[in-house]
């Protein structure tokens, strides 16, 4: 069993002129638990995290609070071959109210992976992964669907 305490800070910058006034400055904390079974195959973790972003630029919905949890875990098919899968939920409320729609943001976003890793040669491996998405909001043209689907082929120097 392992136990952690985890905090990181983002900037974020947009460099057109447009779409500038959305930078923001994100700081997120956290604490998670991880577990590995005793033959060693297998691991399952969850956290709970919460957060701001300051809206440097004067963003049209203000800054953002932020929480959700995150669960997840991974198992060992093979020497060779690991799978895993991560669900996480987070909620998302903004100051300001939005003057296009009259309302203070609130959004709900969840998303879930799947994927694997294949060590195929040393130092080499292979992982596929499979990403959805789904954000709902209060103000529509924030809400969306998304699905990613990446293969990363990775080279470790040791």
């Amino acid at each position: 069993n392992q136990v952690n305490l985890f905090s990181q800070y983002t900037r974020i910058r947009f460099l057109d002129a447009a779409t500038r006034v959305n930078s923001f400055n994100q700081t997120t904390s956290g604490v998670g638990w991880l577990g590995i079974f005793a033959d060693g195959k297998a691991a399952i973790f969850g956290n709970y995290f919460m957060g701001t972003e300051r809206d440097p630029e004067g963003r049209a919905d203000g800054a953002k609070t932020f929480d959700g949890v995150r669960i997840g875990g991974q198992y060992s098919l093979m020497q060779n071959i690991d799978l895993f899968a991560v669900a996480s939920a987070q909620a998302g409320k903004y100051e300001r109210q939005n003057a296009a729609f009259l309302t203070k943001r609130g959004d709900d976003q969840s998303d879930l992976v799947l994927g694997g890793t294949w060590r195929f040669a040393k130092d080499w491996s292979l992982r596929p992964q499979l990403v959805h998405s789904r954000n709902t909001s209060n103000i529509p043209i924030y809400a969306f669907k998304r699905t990613e689907v990446s293969f990363t082929v990775r080279r470790d120097f040791n």
